[in-house]
């Protein structure tokens, strides 16, 4: 079984492993591409484990979309970390959302850099929050 880290990790070694080959322009949009949908659905799972940890429950009627209704529970949560990472989720997921569904624009190792920035962030405040046990 894989971990939300395990995601990260594979992100992270998508773009990190881009600088030391020699990609076509398309292959390097790709791997840009995958590295940004990876990173952010790291931060997608990162969270649903904070929620089931939480024990979180929200009235889910009227909500379209699993995405959507993670950043709501998160939202329940009303903590530093949960606040935090329904904000990294909207603003990651506009990037996502170019990466998988806008093909006809042009996806840059800016975008992917910064969703996976946002990531390792995400987990290095998630890690720092449950070792600290605040």
């Amino acid at each position: 079984m894989i971990t939300p880290r395990d995601i990260l990790s594979s992100a992270s070694a998508i773009y990190d492993n881009v600088k030391s080959k020699n990609y076509t322009k398309s292959e390097l949009e790709l791997k840009h591409r995958n590295c940004a949908r990876m990173a952010y659905y790291s931060i997608l799972h990162l969270s649903k484990d904070l929620i089931d940890e939480s024990c979180v429950n929200i009235d889910t009627s009227g909500i379209s979309g699993t995405h959507e209704i993670v950043i709501r529970k998160l939202l329940a949560i009303n903590s530093d970390l949960s606040n935090s990472l329904a904000q990294d989720l909207i603003s990651c997921r506009v990037i996502r959302v170019k990466a998988d569904y806008y093909l006809h624009k042009n996806f840059s190792a800016n975008d992917a850099y910064k969703v996976l920035r946002k990531a390792e962030k995400a987990f290095n405040l998630f890690e720092e929050k449950f070792s600290t046990g605040t």
